[in-house]
Protein backbone atom coordinates (compact mmCIF):
# COMPACT_ATOMS: atom_id res chain seq x y z
CA UNK A 1 0.00 0.00 0.00
CA UNK A 2 1.37 3.25 -1.00
CA UNK A 3 -0.31 6.78 0.37
CA UNK A 4 0.17 10.23 0.30
CA UNK A 5 -0.98 12.96 2.63
CA UNK A 6 -2.35 16.47 1.49
CA UNK A 7 -3.22 19.13 3.80
CA UNK A 8 -5.95 20.81 2.11
CA UNK A 9 -7.23 23.04 4.85
CA UNK A 10 -6.44 24.04 8.61
CA UNK A 11 -9.16 21.56 9.54
CA UNK A 12 -8.93 18.97 6.64
CA UNK A 13 -6.93 16.22 5.00
CA UNK A 14 -6.29 14.42 1.75
CA UNK A 15 -5.40 11.24 1.39
CA UNK A 16 -4.38 9.07 -1.62
CA UNK A 17 -4.40 5.68 -1.59
CA UNK A 18 -3.25 3.20 -3.76
CA UNK A 19 -3.62 -0.43 -2.96
CA UNK A 20 -1.42 -2.93 -4.98
CA UNK A 21 -2.95 -5.59 -7.13
CA UNK A 22 -2.25 -8.27 -4.74
CA UNK A 23 -3.61 -6.83 -1.62
CA UNK A 24 -7.00 -6.22 -3.46
CA UNK A 25 -6.92 -9.69 -4.72
CA UNK A 26 -7.24 -11.16 -0.70
CA UNK A 27 -9.92 -8.34 -0.35
CA UNK A 28 -11.72 -10.27 -3.12
CA UNK A 29 -11.23 -13.52 -1.74
CA UNK A 30 -12.38 -12.44 1.99
CA UNK A 31 -15.75 -10.92 0.19
CA UNK A 32 -15.94 -14.42 -1.45
CA UNK A 33 -15.48 -16.06 1.86
CA UNK A 34 -17.86 -13.64 3.35
CA UNK A 35 -20.52 -14.33 0.66
CA UNK A 36 -20.25 -17.59 -1.07
CA UNK A 37 -23.59 -19.35 1.02
CA UNK A 38 -25.74 -16.92 -1.32
CA UNK A 39 -24.29 -17.56 -4.45
CA UNK A 40 -25.38 -21.01 -6.34
CA UNK A 41 -23.17 -22.84 -9.08
CA UNK A 42 -24.71 -25.46 -10.74
CA UNK A 43 -23.10 -28.92 -10.31
CA UNK A 44 -22.08 -27.69 -6.74
CA UNK A 45 -23.71 -27.32 -3.37
CA UNK A 46 -25.08 -23.99 -1.88
CA UNK A 47 -22.05 -22.49 -1.09
CA UNK A 48 -19.25 -25.30 -2.48
CA UNK A 49 -18.77 -23.59 -5.44
CA UNK A 50 -15.09 -22.67 -5.84
CA UNK A 51 -14.13 -18.73 -5.99
CA UNK A 52 -13.27 -19.11 -9.84
CA UNK A 53 -16.44 -20.24 -10.52
CA UNK A 54 -18.28 -17.66 -8.81
CA UNK A 55 -16.28 -15.13 -10.62
CA UNK A 56 -16.87 -16.50 -14.12
CA UNK A 57 -20.91 -16.95 -13.71
CA UNK A 58 -21.56 -13.41 -11.10
CA UNK A 59 -18.24 -11.38 -12.56
CA UNK A 60 -15.98 -10.49 -10.32
CA UNK A 61 -17.91 -7.23 -9.69
CA UNK A 62 -20.43 -9.52 -7.52
CA UNK A 63 -17.57 -8.97 -5.01
CA UNK A 64 -16.37 -5.61 -5.11
CA UNK A 65 -18.87 -4.19 -2.40
CA UNK A 66 -17.10 -5.84 0.82
CA UNK A 67 -13.46 -6.05 -0.91
CA UNK A 68 -13.95 -2.28 -1.18
CA UNK A 69 -15.26 -2.55 2.47
CA UNK A 70 -12.15 -4.84 3.72
CA UNK A 71 -9.50 -2.54 1.77
CA UNK A 72 -10.73 0.42 3.09
CA UNK A 73 -11.31 -0.24 6.83
CA UNK A 74 -7.73 -2.06 6.71
CA UNK A 75 -6.46 0.80 4.76
CA UNK A 76 -7.64 3.80 6.08
CA UNK A 77 -7.85 3.24 9.64
CA UNK A 78 -4.14 1.38 9.54
CA UNK A 79 -2.89 5.39 8.11
CA UNK A 80 -5.16 7.16 10.26
CA UNK A 81 -2.95 5.36 13.37
CA UNK A 82 0.19 5.56 11.84
CA UNK A 83 0.09 9.28 11.20
CA UNK A 84 -1.70 10.70 14.27
CA UNK A 85 -4.71 11.97 12.53
CA UNK A 86 -7.65 13.40 14.78
CA UNK A 87 -9.92 12.89 12.30
CA UNK A 88 -13.28 14.29 13.85
CA UNK A 89 -15.46 12.51 11.57
CA UNK A 90 -15.88 9.74 8.82
CA UNK A 91 -14.35 10.27 5.83
CA UNK A 92 -15.31 11.02 2.42
CA UNK A 93 -14.43 8.33 0.06
CA UNK A 94 -13.94 8.42 -4.21
CA UNK A 95 -13.04 5.13 -5.26
CA UNK A 96 -11.45 6.16 -8.64
CA UNK A 97 -10.44 3.06 -9.97
CA UNK A 98 -10.33 -1.16 -8.18
CA UNK A 99 -9.86 -4.24 -10.20
CA UNK A 100 -7.78 -8.15 -10.05
CA UNK A 101 -5.02 -6.28 -12.24
CA UNK A 102 -4.28 -2.88 -11.25
CA UNK A 103 -5.64 -3.13 -7.46
CA UNK A 104 -7.22 0.08 -5.85
CA UNK A 105 -6.90 3.23 -6.05
CA UNK A 106 -9.16 6.08 -3.46
CA UNK A 107 -9.14 9.22 -2.04
CA UNK A 108 -9.90 9.99 1.33
CA UNK A 109 -11.10 13.88 2.76
CA UNK A 110 -11.56 13.64 6.22
CA UNK A 111 -12.26 16.78 8.70
CA UNK A 112 -9.72 16.83 11.83
CA UNK A 113 -8.68 18.86 14.82
CA UNK A 114 -7.14 22.32 12.82
CA UNK A 115 -3.55 23.24 14.21
CA UNK A 116 -3.86 26.71 16.02
CA UNK A 117 -2.49 29.04 18.49
CA UNK A 118 -4.32 30.46 21.26
CA UNK A 119 -4.41 34.24 21.89
CA UNK A 120 -1.77 35.13 24.32
CA UNK A 121 -4.13 35.47 27.41
CA UNK A 122 -1.18 36.94 29.96
CA UNK A 123 -2.42 40.43 30.53
CA UNK A 124 -5.23 40.01 28.44
CA UNK A 125 -7.99 42.36 29.28
CA UNK A 126 -11.67 40.70 30.67
CA UNK A 127 -14.22 43.03 31.89
CA UNK A 128 -15.47 42.35 35.36
CA UNK A 129 -18.25 41.16 36.01
CA UNK A 130 -19.05 43.14 38.94
CA UNK A 131 -21.89 43.57 41.62
CA UNK A 132 -20.93 44.38 45.40
CA UNK A 133 -22.49 42.26 48.11
CA UNK A 134 -24.44 44.04 50.52
CA UNK A 135 -27.11 43.99 53.42
CA UNK A 136 -29.22 45.34 50.52
CA UNK A 137 -28.95 41.92 49.35
CA UNK A 138 -29.83 40.35 52.17
CA UNK A 139 -32.60 43.18 53.01
CA UNK A 140 -34.16 42.51 49.42
CA UNK A 141 -34.19 38.67 50.05
CA UNK A 142 -36.05 38.85 53.59
CA UNK A 143 -38.87 41.23 51.60
CA UNK A 144 -39.10 38.67 49.07
CA UNK A 145 -39.42 36.49 52.05
CA UNK A 146 -42.26 38.49 52.84
CA UNK A 147 -43.81 38.71 49.10
CA UNK A 148 -44.01 34.69 48.85
CA UNK A 149 -45.46 34.28 52.21
CA UNK A 150 -48.19 37.63 52.20
CA UNK A 151 -52.19 36.97 52.47
CA UNK A 152 -54.18 37.47 49.45
CA UNK A 153 -57.19 39.53 50.47
CA UNK A 154 -60.00 40.83 48.06
CA UNK A 155 -60.80 44.57 47.51
CA UNK A 156 -63.84 45.99 48.31
CA UNK A 157 -66.83 46.86 45.61
CA UNK A 158 -65.14 49.94 45.22
CA UNK A 159 -61.99 49.43 45.14
CA UNK A 160 -59.89 49.45 42.01
CA UNK A 161 -57.30 47.30 40.65
CA UNK A 162 -53.25 48.01 41.55
CA UNK A 163 -50.02 46.97 40.05
CA UNK A 164 -49.18 44.10 42.57
CA UNK A 165 -52.64 42.89 42.80
CA UNK A 166 -53.99 39.33 41.40
CA UNK A 167 -57.03 39.83 39.33
CA UNK A 168 -59.05 36.96 38.21
CA UNK A 169 -60.40 37.36 34.77
CA UNK A 170 -62.22 35.97 31.79
CA UNK A 171 -60.81 36.91 28.44
CA UNK A 172 -61.24 36.07 24.77
CA UNK A 173 -58.82 37.13 22.31
CA UNK A 174 -59.43 38.21 18.81
CA UNK A 175 -57.13 39.05 15.30
CA UNK A 176 -58.67 40.40 12.35
CA UNK A 177 -61.93 39.91 14.40
CA UNK A 178 -61.59 36.12 14.35
CA UNK A 179 -60.69 34.30 17.73
CA UNK A 180 -57.50 32.63 17.70
CA UNK A 181 -56.19 29.38 19.57
CA UNK A 182 -55.00 30.12 22.87
CA UNK A 183 -56.72 33.57 23.03
CA UNK A 184 -59.20 32.40 25.85
CA UNK A 185 -59.67 31.85 29.44
CA UNK A 186 -61.83 31.40 32.04
CA UNK A 187 -60.91 32.56 36.12
CA UNK A 188 -57.63 33.17 34.95
CA UNK A 189 -55.12 33.99 38.08
CA UNK A 190 -53.04 36.98 36.56
CA UNK A 191 -50.97 39.10 39.04
CA UNK A 192 -50.59 42.93 37.66
CA UNK A 193 -46.72 43.83 36.95
CA UNK A 194 -45.71 40.21 36.66
CA UNK A 195 -44.62 40.76 32.62
CA UNK A 196 -46.77 37.72 32.17
CA UNK A 197 -48.93 38.99 28.94
CA UNK A 198 -47.59 40.39 25.94
CA UNK A 199 -47.35 44.03 25.61
CA UNK A 200 -48.86 46.12 28.36
CA UNK A 201 -51.83 44.05 28.46
CA UNK A 202 -51.56 44.00 32.46
CA UNK A 203 -51.46 48.38 32.61
CA UNK A 204 -54.87 48.14 30.73
CA UNK A 205 -56.09 46.20 33.63
CA UNK A 206 -55.07 48.41 36.24
CA UNK A 207 -57.81 51.00 37.60
CA UNK A 208 -60.72 48.42 37.10
CA UNK A 209 -62.66 47.27 39.75
CA UNK A 210 -64.18 43.88 40.07
CA UNK A 211 -67.46 43.00 37.38
CA UNK A 212 -66.16 45.84 35.21
CA UNK A 213 -65.11 44.50 31.33
CA UNK A 214 -62.85 45.96 28.88
CA UNK A 215 -61.38 46.00 25.47
CA UNK A 216 -57.70 45.43 26.08
CA UNK A 217 -55.44 46.11 22.71
CA UNK A 218 -52.07 45.04 22.31
CA UNK A 219 -49.66 43.85 19.27
CA UNK A 220 -47.74 40.49 19.67
CA UNK A 221 -44.17 41.01 19.02
CA UNK A 222 -42.34 40.37 15.42
CA UNK A 223 -41.21 36.98 16.61
CA UNK A 224 -43.29 35.41 18.89
CA UNK A 225 -43.14 32.43 17.50
CA UNK A 226 -46.70 31.89 16.01
CA UNK A 227 -47.24 32.76 11.91
CA UNK A 228 -50.54 33.84 12.44
CA UNK A 229 -49.71 36.17 15.32
CA UNK A 230 -46.29 37.26 14.58
CA UNK A 231 -46.58 41.44 14.70
CA UNK A 232 -50.19 40.99 14.97
CA UNK A 233 -52.65 43.64 16.61
CA UNK A 234 -55.10 41.34 19.04
CA UNK A 235 -58.48 42.49 21.03
CA UNK A 236 -59.24 40.61 24.38
CA UNK A 237 -62.57 41.49 25.84
CA UNK A 238 -61.67 41.22 29.43
CA UNK A 239 -63.87 40.76 32.52
CA UNK A 240 -62.49 41.25 35.78
CA UNK A 241 -64.15 38.62 38.09
CA UNK A 242 -62.13 39.50 41.12
CA UNK A 243 -59.20 41.50 42.56
CA UNK A 244 -56.94 40.52 45.74
CA UNK A 245 -54.21 42.57 47.24
CA UNK A 246 -51.26 41.24 48.84
CA UNK A 247 -50.68 41.64 52.71
CA UNK A 248 -47.36 41.31 53.70
CA UNK A 249 -46.45 39.87 57.11
CA UNK A 250 -44.50 42.11 59.61
CA UNK A 251 -40.76 41.05 59.74
CA UNK A 252 -40.76 40.29 62.97
CA UNK A 253 -39.66 37.09 64.80
CA UNK A 254 -42.99 35.55 64.88
CA UNK A 255 -42.42 35.90 60.97
CA UNK A 256 -39.02 34.52 61.19
CA UNK A 257 -40.02 31.35 63.30
CA UNK A 258 -42.78 30.11 61.02
CA UNK A 259 -41.10 30.18 57.94
CA UNK A 260 -37.16 29.15 58.98
CA UNK A 261 -35.73 27.23 61.72
CA UNK A 262 -34.37 29.95 63.63
CA UNK A 263 -36.34 32.25 66.75
CA UNK A 264 -35.34 35.52 65.81
CA UNK A 265 -35.34 37.90 62.88
CA UNK A 266 -31.39 38.75 63.75
CA UNK A 267 -30.53 34.96 63.41
CA UNK A 268 -32.98 34.56 60.33
CA UNK A 269 -30.62 37.42 58.79
CA UNK A 270 -27.24 36.43 59.75
CA UNK A 271 -27.75 32.71 58.40
CA UNK A 272 -29.36 34.42 55.38
CA UNK A 273 -26.00 36.71 54.68
CA UNK A 274 -23.87 33.32 54.93
CA UNK A 275 -25.66 31.59 52.86
CA UNK A 276 -25.87 34.36 50.06
CA UNK A 277 -22.30 35.38 50.33
CA UNK A 278 -21.58 32.03 49.73
CA UNK A 279 -23.72 31.62 46.36
CA UNK A 280 -21.97 35.15 45.68
CA UNK A 281 -18.55 34.37 45.98
CA UNK A 282 -19.15 31.25 44.08
CA UNK A 283 -21.02 33.40 41.58
CA UNK A 284 -18.21 35.63 41.24
CA UNK A 285 -16.01 33.00 40.76
CA UNK A 286 -18.14 31.34 38.09
CA UNK A 287 -18.26 35.00 36.02
CA UNK A 288 -14.60 35.40 36.51
CA UNK A 289 -13.52 32.07 34.77
CA UNK A 290 -16.83 32.18 32.15
CA UNK A 291 -15.47 35.78 31.23
CA UNK A 292 -11.79 34.64 30.91
CA UNK A 293 -12.86 31.89 28.66
CA UNK A 294 -15.02 33.84 26.56
CA UNK A 295 -13.12 36.68 26.07
CA UNK A 296 -10.08 34.32 24.81
CA UNK A 297 -12.50 32.35 23.05
CA UNK A 298 -13.49 35.50 21.22
CA UNK A 299 -9.64 36.19 20.43
CA UNK A 300 -8.43 32.83 19.17
CA UNK A 301 -8.75 32.30 15.63
CA UNK A 302 -9.88 28.56 14.86
CA UNK A 303 -11.36 26.93 11.71
CA UNK A 304 -13.73 25.09 13.74
CA UNK A 305 -14.58 21.93 11.90
CA UNK A 306 -18.29 21.66 10.75
CA UNK A 307 -18.60 18.13 12.07
CA UNK A 308 -17.68 19.74 15.54
CA UNK A 309 -20.32 22.30 14.95
CA UNK A 310 -23.14 19.65 13.18
CA UNK A 311 -22.60 17.46 16.73
CA UNK A 312 -22.89 20.60 19.06
CA UNK A 313 -26.35 21.45 16.81
CA UNK A 314 -27.52 17.70 16.95
CA UNK A 315 -27.03 18.07 21.24
CA UNK A 316 -28.78 21.52 21.39
CA UNK A 317 -31.60 20.35 19.52
CA UNK A 318 -32.42 17.18 21.92
CA UNK A 319 -32.15 19.59 24.77
CA UNK A 320 -34.60 21.26 23.65
CA UNK A 321 -36.63 18.22 23.21
CA UNK A 322 -36.41 17.28 26.50
CA UNK A 323 -37.31 21.21 27.69
CA UNK A 324 -40.29 20.52 25.32
CA UNK A 325 -41.36 17.19 27.12
CA UNK A 326 -41.43 18.97 30.45
CA UNK A 327 -43.39 20.83 29.27
CA UNK A 328 -45.72 17.99 27.56
CA UNK A 329 -44.79 19.00 24.16
CA UNK A 330 -43.39 17.07 21.26
CA UNK A 331 -40.74 18.58 18.40
CA UNK A 332 -43.65 17.67 16.15
CA UNK A 333 -46.19 19.62 17.93
CA UNK A 334 -43.52 22.36 18.70
CA UNK A 335 -42.70 22.68 15.02
CA UNK A 336 -46.37 22.69 13.96
CA UNK A 337 -47.29 25.69 16.51
CA UNK A 338 -44.31 27.49 15.33
CA UNK A 339 -44.10 27.13 11.83
CA UNK A 340 -40.97 26.13 11.38
CA UNK A 341 -38.48 23.09 11.19
CA UNK A 342 -35.47 21.30 12.72
CA UNK A 343 -33.50 23.23 10.02
CA UNK A 344 -34.87 26.57 11.03
CA UNK A 345 -34.05 25.99 14.46
CA UNK A 346 -30.37 24.68 13.77
CA UNK A 347 -30.09 27.79 11.82
CA UNK A 348 -31.18 30.18 14.77
CA UNK A 349 -28.55 27.59 16.95
CA UNK A 350 -25.56 27.60 14.76
CA UNK A 351 -23.76 30.82 15.78
CA UNK A 352 -24.05 29.26 19.42
CA UNK A 353 -22.93 25.61 18.62
CA UNK A 354 -19.97 27.28 16.88
CA UNK A 355 -19.20 28.88 20.20
CA UNK A 356 -19.32 25.84 21.67
CA UNK A 357 -17.48 23.94 19.39
CA UNK A 358 -14.67 26.45 19.60
CA UNK A 359 -14.95 26.81 23.33
CA UNK A 360 -14.15 22.58 23.38
CA UNK A 361 -11.14 22.99 21.68
CA UNK A 362 -9.60 25.95 23.50
CA UNK A 363 -10.34 23.87 26.22
CA UNK A 364 -8.12 21.09 25.18
CA UNK A 365 -5.17 23.20 24.20
CA UNK A 366 -5.38 25.03 27.43
CA UNK A 367 -5.16 21.41 29.27
CA UNK A 368 -2.40 20.16 26.90
CA UNK A 369 -0.43 22.97 26.60
CA UNK A 370 -0.21 23.89 30.86
CA UNK A 371 -0.56 19.86 31.36
CA UNK A 372 -1.23 20.71 34.99
CA UNK A 373 -0.54 17.82 37.63
CA UNK A 374 -3.30 16.13 39.87
CA UNK A 375 -3.32 14.17 43.28
CA UNK A 376 -5.88 11.37 44.03
CA UNK A 377 -6.67 13.82 46.54
CA UNK A 378 -8.16 15.91 44.32
CA UNK A 379 -10.02 13.17 42.16
CA UNK A 380 -11.85 12.18 45.25
CA UNK A 381 -12.94 15.76 46.69
CA UNK A 382 -14.60 16.36 43.21
CA UNK A 383 -15.93 13.07 43.03
CA UNK A 384 -17.68 14.20 47.05
CA UNK A 385 -18.65 17.28 45.25
CA UNK A 386 -20.70 16.07 42.58
CA UNK A 387 -21.66 13.52 45.35
CA UNK A 388 -23.36 16.20 47.43
CA UNK A 389 -24.88 18.04 44.30
CA UNK A 390 -26.65 14.85 43.42
CA UNK A 391 -27.76 14.36 47.41
CA UNK A 392 -25.40 11.12 47.27
CA UNK A 393 -23.04 9.43 49.99
CA UNK A 394 -19.60 9.44 49.23
CA UNK A 395 -20.04 5.45 48.30
CA UNK A 396 -21.38 7.67 45.30
CA UNK A 397 -18.15 9.21 44.98
CA UNK A 398 -16.23 5.73 44.71
CA UNK A 399 -18.67 4.60 42.42
CA UNK A 400 -18.02 7.58 39.92
CA UNK A 401 -14.41 7.13 40.15
CA UNK A 402 -14.40 3.61 39.00
CA UNK A 403 -16.62 3.74 36.68
CA UNK A 404 -15.32 7.06 35.30
CA UNK A 405 -11.80 8.10 36.67
CA UNK A 406 -10.88 9.65 33.52
CA UNK A 407 -13.42 11.74 33.59
CA UNK A 408 -13.20 13.17 36.58
CA UNK A 409 -9.29 13.82 36.41
CA UNK A 410 -10.50 16.03 33.07
CA UNK A 411 -12.52 18.21 35.19
CA UNK A 412 -10.40 18.39 38.24
CA UNK A 413 -7.58 19.57 35.34
CA UNK A 414 -10.24 21.63 33.56
CA UNK A 415 -11.12 23.57 36.88
CA UNK A 416 -7.16 24.38 37.68
CA UNK A 417 -6.07 25.56 34.07
CA UNK A 418 -9.73 28.11 34.17
CA UNK A 419 -8.02 29.30 37.86
CA UNK A 420 -4.50 29.51 35.92
CA UNK A 421 -6.10 31.19 33.10
CA UNK A 422 -7.77 33.28 35.22
CA UNK A 423 -4.92 34.16 37.78
CA UNK A 424 -2.76 35.49 34.35
CA UNK A 425 -5.76 38.02 32.42
CA UNK A 426 -6.09 41.54 33.69
CA UNK A 427 -9.65 42.29 34.71
CA UNK A 428 -10.81 45.67 34.20
CA UNK A 429 -14.09 47.50 35.00
CA UNK A 430 -16.83 47.81 32.04
CA UNK A 431 -16.36 50.73 29.62
CA UNK A 432 -18.96 53.28 30.72
CA UNK A 433 -21.52 54.23 27.98
CA UNK A 434 -22.00 57.55 26.69
CA UNK A 435 -25.16 59.09 27.74
CA UNK A 436 -27.92 57.81 25.54
CA UNK A 437 -26.37 55.40 24.29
Amino acid sequence: MDYNIEKIASNRLKIEVTISAEEYQQNLKKSYEKNKEYFEVQGFRQGKAPYAMVKRKFGVEALYEDADNFALNESYFKIVEENDVEAVDYPEIDIQERSEEVGMKYTAEVEIIPEFELADYNGMEVVKHDHPFSEADVDAELENMRTQNARLISREEDEVSQKGDSVNIDFDGYVDGEQFEGGQAESYELELGSGSFIGNFEEQLEGLKAGEEKDVVVTFPENYGVDTLNNKEATFKVKVNDIKYKELPELDDEFASEISEFETVEELRGDLHKRMKESYDNHMEEAAREGALTTLVEKTEIDVPNALVERQLDMMIKDLEQRLMQQGMDLKTYYEITGSTEADSKEQMKDNAVKRAKTDLIIEKLVEEMNPEITDEEVMDLAKEYAKAYNQDEEFAETLIQSNRAGVEHDVKLKKVLAELVSKVKFIDAPEHAEGE
